[in-house]
């Protein structure tokens, strides 16, 4: 089911459409909902699985840029003047992921200075590692990665976010 930008109603008005495997599909348009039903027939010898790997909207995303946007961390009971970011990346094809901070609740956004250390965990995974010092204390913390891929179907990922904030 789609409901497309601009139309009334919920989802649930609107009628299935079919999918045939390995074929893309047209939207039609600018669809703001998508709704993916999957009908599976068992009989006495098969009984079908499917995981949630084994599905891709591929074909309903094509935005070339994303934002990942944290919560505000307020430091007031522990200002910090060194932040130290740990991440592991995997950029398919001529993805980027460009990490920010802000000490100001979001209003700006500050790219890291610091050239960071890079450690080769398998073909597809990279740990990034930055320590950032600031010139005075601060007491307030949020961090913005920019997504951004050449390709909508090689996406960069980033996984297990670490950051320390300390006086040092």
């Amino acid at each position: 089911r789609i409901l497309y930008d601009g139309a009334t109603g919920d989802i649930t008005s609107q009628p299935y459409k079919a999918l045939s495997t390995f074929k893309n599909t047209d939207a039609g348009g600018v669809a703001k909902q998508v709704q993916l039903r999957a009908t599976f027939t068992a009989n006495e010898y098969i009984s079908p699985l499917m995981s949630l790997d084994d599905l891709q909207f591929g074909a309903f995303t094509t935005a070339l840029r994303g934002d990942y946007v944290s919560v505000t961390v307020p430091m007031d009971a522990s200002p910090f003047n060194t932040i130290s970011l740990d991440y592991p990346v995997n950029l398919p094809g001529q993805s980027a992921v460009v990490p920010q901070y802000s000490l100001d609740k979001g209003a700006t956004w500050i790219n890291f200075n610091s050239t960071p250390t890079t450690t080769q965990v398998s073909t597809e995974w990279t740990n990034i590692h930055y320590t950032e010092t600031l010139s005075s204390l601060q007491n307030s913390f949020k961090l913005h990665f920019k997504l951004t891929t050449a390709n909508p179907y090689q996406r960069p990922s980033v996984d297990q976010v670490k950051v320390a904030l300390t006086n040092e």
